[in-house]
């Protein structure tokens, strides 16, 4: 399996609509449920999230303050937005061994299960996530299986991926494991949260190779609001989420015709060049979409409650 190579740019994801991974970022309590449903009654389908617990967690963003800390906090702020019939499942790798050559054996599949796929109990999440300690390797591979097993076979569901660095612990890739994971249930949509990896080329590659043929997105953060900001918005229904599948059927780049064939009734508000660049606005109704000559440059909900990567609410 061929690597993409392309890097996660900040800017593909950020502009001006905040660009964001589609997929609902959820976390599973520990009490006994009856089996996942396909999807709540939100919309959300069953997710299983995966939290990097590798040494390299342990750099700092700030003085006193790491990486591993800051993923904590983000987590658990974006579950408590999340709906409490929310069937969610915890996965965490790397706390149980050293990174040192001798434990590379058992620390390349020293994957743990939190919380099985279940509602969610969010005291015992929080405990969960606050309780867990960087150590050990990076078996993201391993990690994304043991995910896929969790999830109701031949039904929708999502995998959050919230890592650091590179895998540590191929062959094989993660990148070919996520594409075989997605061939065996192509339902299930691989999403990465890359954290902290605007230095590392390689992780950058990774991380959108694992988005990439996982079916999903992957996502940048380089500081601690990113990363708050791109979590709690990715626990939304994909149709209020401004995201790398666009909005209501509308994506960046579309053209106008493109538009109106996906936009059931659309009005022109505003038309006019600046800077020799020809600037339609158009009302879509659920809000506007910005175009730059013949292209969406810019997509606006109108409603108050729609999240987009850099903050709550319309706009950018």
């Amino acid at each position: 399996m061929a690597r993409s190579g392309t890097k996660i740019d900040r800017g593909q994801w950020v502009a001006k609509l905040g660009m964001l991974t589609g997929a609902a970022l959820l976390a599973a309590g520990l009490l006994t449920a009856p089996p996942a449903q396909a999807a709540t009654d939100d919309g959300i389908p069953p997710t299983v999230i995966i939290l990097d617990a590798s040494g390299s967690m342990i750099r700092e963003t700030s003085p006193g303050v790491t990486r591993m800390d800051v993923a904590k906090q983000a987590t658990i702020a974006a579950l408590e937005a999340l709906p409490q019939n929310a069937e969610v499942g915890l996965l965490v790798f790397g706390t149980g061994t050293g990174n040192s050559d001798a434990e590379r054996a058992s620390g390349c599949q020293d994957v743990k299960t939190l919380s099985s796929l279940q509602p969610m109990d969010l005291g015992s999440l929080r405990a969960s996530v606050n309780g867990v300690t960087q150590s050990g390797f990076t078996p993201i591979g391993p990690a994304l299986g043991v995910a896929m097993s969790m999830l109701p076979p031949g039904q929708p569901g999502n995998i959050v991926l919230i890592s650091d660095g590179v895998d540590t612990c191929a062959p094989p890739t993660s990148c070919d494991v996520a594409a075989d994971l997605h061939r065996e249930n192509p339902l299930v949509n691989i999403n990465v949260v890359a954290f902290g990896v605007d230095q590392d080329e390689e992780a950058q590659q990774q991380m959108t190779c694992i988005g990439g043929v996982g079916g999903g997105t992957a996502v940048a953060a380089s500081n601690p609001d990113e990363l708050f900001a791109r979590l709690k918005a990715a626990t939304l229904n994909d149709a209020t989420v401004l995201s790398a599948r666009g909005f209501h059927g509308v994506q960046l780049g579309m053209t106008f015709s493109e538009v109106r064939s996906n936009v059931d009734d659309i009005r022109i508000i505003e038309s006019t060049l600046r800077n020799g660049v020809r600037i339609i606005v158009i009302d879509c109704g659920w809000g506007t979409v910005e175009l730059h000559d013949d292209r969406v440059y810019a997509i606006t909900p109108a409603d108050e409650t729609t999240v987009t990567a850099e903050r709550f609410g319309p706009g950018s």
